[in-house]
């Protein structure tokens, strides 16, 4: 989930689709409806537009904006609205459910306010499938035993804002709990 609330992914991550390098500058969000169990996101993010996205995102221009407002419910759901210049509304939920410690199943579905006449569904579920795997790629080679309790040999930026609050949030729901969260320790 953490991932998904990291605007400044986008320009490193997904470079193949739609991430664009020279726009990695400072990233403005806002986090808000904040509760015990979530927050809302919302970040102003410019994107290039390869001729393999302007399909999908009904523009021919080389680079976009998308205006993202995204909801996490804690643990491992959330919901994000993309809407872009031209209006177009492209929706995505996600679930992901823990199989062990190393392993989750993710389930995503997306629905826009467009038709099937404008873009197919295939072509949609098509581009998501190749955002979908550059975000695999990245996660499946980063250690998974993430602490939640912040720690001094971790440096966050702006950009790490949702992902650091999110870890606070799970590390105080297992506080209230009586539990506490149990990690590797770091391989020096």
């Amino acid at each position: 989930m953490e991932n998904s609330f990291d605007p400044a992914h986008v320009n490193f991550v997904h470079r193949g689709t739609f991430g664009d390098q020279a726009d990695a500058g400072a990233v403005v969000m806002e986090i808000s409806d904040e509760d015990d169990w979530g927050f809302t996101m919302r970040t102003l993010t410019p994107v290039k537009n390869p001729e393999g996205a302007r399909h999908v995102t009904r523009t021919n221009d080389e680079k976009t904006t998308r205006d993202i407002t995204a909801r996490w419910w804690m643990p491992f759901a959330r919901a994000s609205r993309f809407q872009y210049p031209n209006g177009l509304v492209h929706s995505i939920f996600t679930a992901a459910t823990p199989i062990d410690d190393r392993r989750s199943m993710v389930c995503q579905f997306a629905w826009r306010n467009d038709t099937e006449a404008d873009v197919s569904s295939a072509d949609v579920i098509e581009f998501d499938r190749r955002v979908t795997a550059e975000d695999k790629y990245i996660l499946e080679t980063t250690d998974p035993d993430v602490p939640l309790a912040e720690r001094a040999s971790e440096i966050s930026m702006a950009s790490d804002r949702a992902g650091v609050l999110m870890r606070r949030k799970l590390h105080q729901l297992l506080s209230v709990h009586g539990e506490d969260e149990a990690t590797t320790p770091p391989v020096r």
